[in-house]
């Protein structure tokens, strides 16, 4: 190809040269021919061009018609529908119960293809978990709670869910049910047509013979519908989750004596598992065949007496429950702490959580748990480290352990610690209620016996692999940051190393650690840090925030 011949104009070429009249005629006649071929060249690419266009109009049109014959050699399509239906199962979520929305199976999977949709609505024990929750935010966020048509159209909303429940039940046909219903966040001021909200329980009460599992979190008079349902209304029942507003409780007018004490359902002859939350019966009387409950929660109703959680009913009930795996008891702050005296020997305990806000001095000296793995332990008060003792026979066994250390003087924290040398979770959690005198904190020097040990020291918690502190943070990010280099290389002296670390300090940050520790997070520690904002100046505050927020009812592993 033929390019401009060599001119005298080339030094001249980029630079801001304004050539003559005589110049400008010979440079016109020096590229009159490459503007000739030029042409001819942008002539033939516009023809190629063309032609591609034209070549990947046919591709296209071939390659669709392909795709077509090549979808029906597709491997999903050769998958028997008995496997499928498996892999369906397993998308449910095991967590929680299903929720009625689109972004998680089963609907999910009803809006893949028309096949996936026959296969899942014809797939019971897809639609085997459901959670029915019964509250202006589950109903939608677009209008107002105090609009004066909010009521109207809450109660619209509902009777649409509630037509999408019928629908949803149908489809389990015979397979065995576990539902939760939640209407105990919406307030009195905000709550939908009672006629309605009995309609969710009656649907629900309508499958009673496929109920295994069976929660309600609802006002007394929601409960109480289910309580006429006698023994032979639910076979299968293995469950049963109860937890009822406090101030409700006692407020509603119809309230009656011995609702559940007299209720059938408690004599369903497979409960294995009862939580009751805010009743107002002494639960010591209930007709249940305590000695095949393996799990057991209670939390009484502090504004009715006979709903307390004291002492002496979970000494009764620990003692005719002998087959217990795990039990969690919030004690009322009203009792005296008297107790059936005699040991409570529980064989088979893993799991045992307490909240107490009273004096647990001896009593849990009378325990006997010989695997008891797992502590959960909460008080308001110091005094005599009653959990000290606890520890002391089972140390072993105990490998997860949650509390507020500030309810122990730093003495008695380290006692309690020496007792743990196989723990394997530590986590530190505020008590939902005030602590009298908090004296114990997580300090630099605490902190590194736990994690590594010192000097003169040993590593008091050689086994650790999940340190959690919520609470009573005084140690500084530095001194974090030493604990977790030092640990992240104790494999060769012994020690387990840490896999999750989760801190919250009530202050601003003092130093970012994370860009040493980033080696360790890309090799799999899971690494969680929060810092109160630079705005919080009182930290007694920012602690009453958490502690009403952070705590949840429901442990982990008690679920």
């Amino acid at each position: 190809m033929e390019m401009i011949e060599p001119s005298p104009f080339v030094a001249q070429c980029g630079t801001n040269y304004v050539p003559t009249d005589d110049e400008i005629t010979q440079i016109e006649k020096l590229i009159q021919k490459p503007t000739l071929q030029l042409e001819l060249l942008e002539t033939r690419m516009e023809a190629m061009r063309s032609m591609l266009k034209q070549l990947e109009l046919e591709h296209e049109v071939l390659l669709c018609a392909i795709q077509r014959y090549r979808a029906l050699l597709s491997p999903m399509r050769r998958i028997p529908i008995d496997i499928l239906q498996e892999v369906f199962t397993y998308c449910v979520p095991s967590e929680h119960n299903a929720s009625m929305c689109a972004e998680e199976a089963p609907i999910l999977l009803t809006q893949v293809c028309s096949s996936w949709r026959q296969i899942a609505l014809r797939t019971p024990r897809l639609w085997a978990t459901i959670h029915i929750a019964i509250t202006p935010k589950a109903q939608g966020s677009n209008f107002d709670p105090d609009d004066a048509k909010y009521p109207l159209m809450a109660n619209h909303l509902s009777a649409l869910r509630l037509a999408a429940v019928h629908k949803w039940l149908r489809r389990t046909g015979a397979a065995p049910l576990f539902i939760s219903l939640d209407d105990l966040e919406a307030s009195p001021a905000h709550r939908y047509d009672s006629k309605l909200l009995n309609r969710f329980i009656d649907s629900a009460i309508a499958y009673s013979a496929q109920w295994k599992e069976i929660s309600i979190a609802a006002s007394f008079r929601t409960t109480d519908r289910i309580t006429h349902l006698s023994a032979s209304e639910v076979p299968l029942l293995e469950s049963l989750k109860i937890k009822c507003g406090a101030l409700r409780t006692i407020m509603t007018p119809d309230n009656k004596d011995h609702v559940w004490m007299n209720s059938g359902l408690l004599r369903a002859p497979h409960l294995t598992e009862v939580a009751f939350t805010h009743l107002n019966e002494d639960i010591t009387q209930f007709p249940i065949n305590w000695s095949q409950i393996t799990r057991l929660c209670l939390d009484g109703n502090p504004l009715q007496e006979n709903g307390w959680i004291t002492i002496s009913k979970v000494t009764r009930l620990m003692k005719a429950c002998h087959s217990l795996t795990s039990c969690r008891f919030e004690m009322s702050s009203r009792d005296r702490g008297i107790a059936v005296p005699g040991i409570i020997s529980l064989p088979f305990l893993d799991t045992l959580s307490l909240h107490v806000a009273t004096n647990m001095s001896g009593w849990l000296e009378q325990l006997n748990l010989p695997v008891l793995r797992k502590i959960e332990y909460y008080r308001c008060h110091r005094g005599t480290p009653s959990l000290l003792s606890l520890l002391s026979r089972t140390t072993s066994n105990v490998q997860f352990l949650v509390i507020d250390v500030r309810a122990f003087t730093p003495n008695d924290l380290l006692k309690c610690l020496l007792c743990c040398p196989f723990l394997r979770s530590m986590r530190i959690q505020p008590y939902v209620g005030a602590i009298e005198n908090p004296t114990a904190r997580i300090d630099d020097s605490l902190l590194r016996r736990m994690i590594t040990g010192d000097a003169t020291n040993v590593c008091l918690l050689p086994r650790l692999e999940e340190f959690e502190c919520r609470t009573a943070v005084t140690f500084s990010d530095n001194s974090l940051l030493d604990c977790i280099l030092s640990n992240q290389g104790g494999g060769a002296m012994g020690k387990t190393v840490l896999k999750h670390v989760s801190v919250f300090f009530d202050r601003p940050r003092k130093i970012d650690i994370l860009p040493e520790i980033t080696p360790h997070i890309i090799a799999g520690l899971k690494l969680k840090l929060e810092y109160a904002p630079q705005s919080i100046r009182n930290p007694s505050s920012l602690n009453r925030r958490i502690a009403n927020a952070s705590v949840d009812k429901w442990i982990p592993w008690l679920d």
